[in-house]
């Protein structure tokens, strides 16, 4: 993996808006690391991770129902608030889908934690994201599922190996201790690479260990001496490996995977040099370099200390003048910004994001013509699909692992604090644990292992939950959906009768369809528009035939032909007896018959 290693530096630099490679005499003096790379990858992954998942836990035995329920409750309103190990767990994710495209993978562990979010004395499923430098597979393995072991380094200050001497499961504590810190590293050192040269290096009181994870056995050791300090037997209980990798593109003969930095690297280094060449020729332009005879100048040397710039004074002989001349330097505009566009095109071709900063001209892929953007957009999704489904399916096995230790692990009661809908699913499985607060529709929950152990479970993730929506995009999908649905036979008919329209062995709720609708138009307080019933004294009221009768219109304004299967004239505004059932009406056969 030392190769490997070794090529993080530059991805890190690239990560840190560094400069790549050293200054030499024979380079310009200018250094300027170019954004567009790491601007696109955190664009990109933004839109992948912009929100958290949603899915489903199912009991993956008949006749569980109550613990599904129970399980999904607990996982959604106990570990995922309280799963805080370095951060929460969106920003986690996050994390983890980001440095994937930074370094080609990234790894987590999942495990089982005592305090942190869970508070003192208590405990609970937690993971937390290894540095990358710290996993070391087996010898020979490209992915975790493959490996017998994996290696994970970690380095631990003397006040941690003390504080384990009263832990049974800790040994030979006193034999590392009695070591000095064998841990070095450079004050200015931006990674966990560990450096052979004295210069610049602080020894410090830490120690190295590693941690041997198999399926059955954990063993921990020292690496300078080698002492095992731990050796247990899972104790995770289901023979796993805890060791979970995301990646950006996985490799057939690589552990790591390929990410977009490493893809984008030259075109990143091509640019900051382009850009650096470009400075320095402007920079000869403003302030030129001259062409001197040395005879001309009275002290030469003085010249040759001082050096030449702005606002310096030189002693000239008589009649010599003419000895001096500034050597002009304009440097070629087109060509800088014709050779940056290509080559920020390239590298926005690599990372499957857009600019629309780029012409045409460069790419027909890329400008602000309509079919550009339509190139664009499509580009951009195939991009995501893929990098969404690689992260969807790392969350569901972190998900999976700390559904499965709560089922195998936990051991004293969990309590959660639910609302009225939940507080109701619960009650008609098992009544005996909801308690109903004096105030408000709040309950609390009590949950005992029991009740969900003996079972295994499976996380379902929500294709796409994480990936950030396009509200223009879902208006307008569902205002495609509204007016098919419209136009189902007996669609009105049964909106009248209950506000649900039958479409075989399931039912339509339009009220939540319009519900969505309005959300994704983008409007201000839209809960003010669309209120509950028991909220709501004087308004649209679904089961009205007059209100039925104002969405089948707006949804089909050219007045003469109702939907398909209603047979009745279109709707006027006097025929409304309620006033302001009336005015909304007409304000909204106003919109649709033009004013969008």
């Amino acid at each position: 993996m030392e190769q490997l290693h070794n090529s993080f530096d530059d991805k890190e630099k690239i990560l840190l808006s560094q400069p790549l490679g050293k200054i030499n005499k024979e380079e310009t003096k200018t250094r300027i690391s170019d954004p567009t790379l790491l601007a696109a990858v955190i664009k990109q992954n933004n839109s992948t991770m912009a929100q958290m998942p949603s899915g489903k836990i199912t009991a993956l035995t008949k006749d569980n129902r109550g613990k599904s329920l129970f399980m999904d409750l607990i996982f959604h309103k106990h570990v995922i608030p309280n799963a805080t190990s370095q951060y929460d767990v969106f920003t986690k994710l996050w994390l983890l889908s980001f440095y994937r495209k930074v370094y080609g993978s990234m790894g987590v562990l999942v495990d089982f934690v005592n305090g942190g979010g869970y508070g003192k004395g208590n405990a609970g499923p937690d993971f937390t994201i290894l540095p990358i430098r710290s996993i070391i597979p087996q010898v020979g393995k490209y992915t975790e599922t493959d490996c017998d072991y994996i290696y994970v380094r970690s380095r631990v200050s003397k006040k941690w190996l003390e504080d384990k001497k009263g832990d049974k499961n800790w040994k030979n504590i006193d034999k590392v201790l009695e070591r000095k810190g064998d841990f070095t590293m450079e004050f200015n050192s931006s990674s966990y690479v560990e450096r052979k040269t004295e210069n610049g290096m602080v020894k410090r009181e830490e120690y190295e260990i590693v941690t041997r994870y198999e399926p059955d056995k954990w063993i921990t050791f020292h690496s300078g001496s080698q002492e095992i300090l731990r050796e247990m037997d899972n104790p995770q209980k289901n023979g796993k490996i805890p060791i979970i990798m995301c990646h950006s593109y996985p490799l057939l003969d690589r552990f790591i995977g390929l990410g977009d930095f490493e893809r984008g690297m030259d075109l990143h280094t091509s640019l900051g040099s382009l850009i650096s060449l470009y400075l320095d020729g402007a920079k000869a332009g403003i302030f030129p370099n001259l062409k001197i005879d040395p005879a001309a100048i009275e002290n030469w040397n003085e010249i040759k200390q001082h050096g030449i710039g702005p606002g310096q004074i030189w002693l000239m002989k008589p009649q010599l003048f003419d000895k001096l001349e500034q050597m002009h330097v304009t440097p070629d505009l087109n060509t800088f910004q014709s050779t940056y566009q290509f080559l920020k095109a390239a590298v926005l071709t690599v990372t499957n994001t857009t600019d629309t900063s780029v012409n045409q001209a460069t790419d027909p892929g890329f400008g602000k013509t309509p079919q550009a953007l339509k190139m664009q957009s499509f580009s951009q999704g195939m991009q995501t699909q893929f990098d969404r489904r690689m992260l969807e399916i790392a969350t569901e096995k972190i998900f999976d692992r700390m559904i499965d230790l709560v089922a195998k692990r936990q051991e004293k009661p969990m309590h959660l604090y639910l609302g009225k809908a939940d507080l109701e699913a619960v009650a008609e499985i098992a009544p005996d644990v909801v308690e109903m607060f004096e105030v408000g529709d709040m309950g609390k929950v009590t949950i005992k292992p029991t009740d969900v152990k003996d079972c295994d479970y499976r996380y379902e993730i929500d294709a796409g939950s994480t990936v950030k929506k396009d509200e223009i995009v879902e208006n307008q999908t569902l205002t495609q959906i509204l007016e098919f649905v419209m136009k189902v036979p007996g669609a009105m008919e049964s909106l009248m009768q209950g506000g649900k329209i039958p479409l075989g062995n399931m039912n339509l709720d339009l009220g939540e369809l319009i519900k969505r609708w309005v959300i994704s138009s983008g409007v201000t307080d839209w809960d003010k528009i669309i209120v509950d019933n028991e909220q709501q004294e004087n308004g649209l009221n679904m089961e009205d035939p007059n209100a039925a009768q104002a969405v089948g219109s707006v949804l089909n304004p050219q007045g003469g032909q109702p939907p398909m299967g209603v047979n009745q004239p279109p709707m006027e505004q006097s025929q409304f007896q309620d006033p302001s059932i009336a005015q909304v009406f007409a304000e909204i056969q106003s919109m649709a018959g033009g004013q969008r």
